[in-house]
């Protein structure tokens, strides 16, 4: 409880990301009420908004926090400390989650509010799931990108690539029925494409089995989960190798 509760605290004093987590969403929303006719279209920029807030905060938001925390030498003392590193990963993407769920949560109850949505027990449980899935998944690859970046401008390429990847490769915003097969297939190596897929299969959308697209994203997150802890063994192994050398020098 004690680490849960640093890592809260440590998450929460990022004032600049929690605000535009929360307030830059809800201006979309709200930009799209205002703009945006079509009804059908209305539910597929709710759901395309809320994917695109889980990406952004669990992804880059966590890389830039692990690496901070890298920078400081928290990752050094843990290593004299009883604490596994599987479980402090667990803590830190698991503390992440909470608050991305809480902040998705809020913007798709804004987002049933303002276009006036209908919905069901039913539907608001298979919202929750895919948020905290996703917030998971999304998560993992976040410490995953820490890992393999040197700096934090390696940290925004990394981002930035897998990010256009997700975006422009899925239909989180518009159809690619007249895209190229390739692009279809980049984007379902993805675990966004299956999480907008998710919501839409929720919102009734689009058909497709609800189950498939979950299943899908908890194999993403494992994935990611493992990677997330063999790249981080080895570079602190090469980080300590190098030191090493430098002292005896």
């Amino acid at each position: 409880m004690t680490m849960i509760r640093l890592m809260l605290k440590d998450t929460l004093n990022d004032k600049l990301s929690l605000f535009y987590a929360i307030f830059f969403p809800i201006g979309l929303l709200m930009g799209g009420r205002y703009y945006i006719d079509s009804n059908s279209y209305q539910l597929t920029f709710l759901t395309g908004t809320i994917s695109l807030s889980i990406l952004f905060w669990n992804l880059q938001g966590l890389a830039f926090q692990i690496f901070r925390q890298k920078s400081s030498g928290v990752y050094r003392l843990l290593r004299i400390t009883p604490l596994k590193m599987s479980t402090f990963l667990s803590l830190m993407i698991g503390v992440r989650t909470l608050i991305s769920f809480m902040i998705n949560i809020t913007l798709l109850l804004f987002g049933l509010f303002l276009f006036d949505i209908s919905f069901t027990a039913i539907f608001l449980l298979q919202c929750t799931l895919i948020i905290l899935l996703a917030s998971l998944c999304f998560s993992a690859l976040g410490f995953l990108i820490s890992n393999i970046s040197k700096n934090e401008g390696q940290i925004n390429i990394f981002s930035n690539l897998l990010f256009f990847q997700m975006i422009f490769c899925s239909e989180a915003f518009y159809s690619l029925q007249s895209a190229p097969d390739w692009m279809l297939l980049l984007g379902k190596c993805f675990p966004f494409h299956y999480t907008t897929e998710a919501f839409r299969v929720a919102f009734q959308i689009h058909d497709g089995s609800f189950t498939v697209m979950a299943t899908s994203i908890i194999g993403f997150s494992i994935l990611f989960f493992l990677l997330s802890l063999a790249t981080f063994n080895k570079s602190f192994t090469l980080l300590f190798f190098k030191r090493k050398i430098a002292m005896q020098k």
